[in-house]
């Protein structure tokens, strides 16, 4: 995983990655700071995440992003940047299972060898399906 960060643009990225999730903590945005976050394309986009999201544990996970790119940027005028507190504590990112649609995480079905328990294919699984 690499991560690199300049002043107002944070880029994270896990090559191979289907996914990737961040926990900024400490997060702490003044009045008129806006964060948003992009993928790798810059075709999804999240937010802009403001002054609203300010929380007492200080903290803002960030939606999970498709594919193996993040992009966090923040806007804030000059005169705010001293109250701006921004960290990645946390990168998460994803290699198989899961994918992203608007921003919701869908499973991916397991295949074609799923039994449904309440048809007549699985009456030699009964004492299993019991246990679940």
């Amino acid at each position: 995983m690499v991560l690199r960060c300049h002043f107002r643009k944070c880029r994270v990225f896990a090559k191979g990655a289907t996914t990737v999730d961040v926990l900024l903590k400490p997060f702490w945005l003044p009045q008129n700071a806006k964060l948003t976050i992009f993928d790798g394309t810059g075709k999804q986009i999240w937010g802009p995440f403001g002054h609203e999201q300010n929380n007492p544990a200080n903290t803002l996970p960030l939606p999970i992003v498709s594919g193996e790119t993040m992009r966090i940027e923040v806007t804030v005028p000059s005169a705010e940047r001293e109250f701006v507190q921004l960290m990645v504590a946390r990168v998460t990112h994803g290699y198989r299972g899961l994918d992203v649609v608007n921003g919701q995480v869908i499973q991916k079905a397991a295949g074609g060898c799923n039994v449904d328990v309440v048809c007549s294919a699985a009456d030699p699984y009964r004492d299993q399906a019991r246990g679940v």
